[in-house]
């Protein structure tokens, strides 16, 4: 309960004198500039807290950092600018290396991205043929670049992985019965939620 007051008290306090609390931070402290970018994404300014973590990102790349600033990008739908950062993140070869992947090919597909994003869940299954998951999203790719065969494929692959999925026989259900031109429109893709991807800010 105390730690609650005290989180609102701090909201009210920043919200009050923002520039104050930035310019009373040291730009090398993570701890504070993290914090306080939680502070303004609790009062719902996401663009705030990404310039904030962007701040701290260009001075000290940390895993920690850049996980940061790819879900403050994330928070404004800004999922290239997410790709891009998770993409750095890979080159200092993150110790949860899989899951940032997994974020990274999502966001590229969000971001419309297609061939990229192919390629890294192409990187996914070929280090573990069991990932349904990839394979699934594979197919939703390839149904939106209209190469049924290919999707066809993928999605074949997931259901032998996991042949009672429901999501995986629904998005079966959707291909059309014929190799030729598809007459009707595509689902939007639909963000899944992840897992252990928020920032522990």
């Amino acid at each position: 309960m105390l730690a609650r007051l005290q989180k609102a008290a701090t909201i009210q306090w920043t919200r009050r004198n923002p520039i104050k609390t930035f310019s009373a931070i040291e730009p090398d402290n993570e701890d504070a500039l993290t914090g306080l970018a939680l502070v303004y994404s609790d009062l719902g300014d996401n663009r705030k807290a990404a310039e904030l973590l962007k701040v701290l990102a260009d001075k000290n790349p940390t895993p920690r950092s850049l996980t940061a600033l790819a879900a403050a990008y994330e928070q404004m739908r800004d999922f290239k600018g997410a790709a891009e950062v998770l993409s750095k993140l890979l080159e200092a070869n993150p110790a949860n290396e899989r899951e940032v992947k997994r974020n990274l090919a999502q966001d590229l597909m969000l971001s419309q991205e297609y061939a990229r994003s192919l390629e890294v869940y192409g990187q996914l299954v070929a280090a573990d043929p069991a990932d349904a998951q990839s394979y699934l999203r594979m197919s939703q790719i390839y149904r939106q670049l209209k190469d049924f065969p290919k999707a066809r494929e993928a999605s074949d692959k997931a259901k032998a992985v996991e042949p009672n999925s429901i999501e995986i026989r629904y998005k079966r259900s959707q291909y059309p019965r014929s190799r030729g031109p598809h007459r009707g429109g595509h689902p939007a893709f639909k963000r899944h939620p992840r897992q252990h991807h928020q920032a522990q800010l």
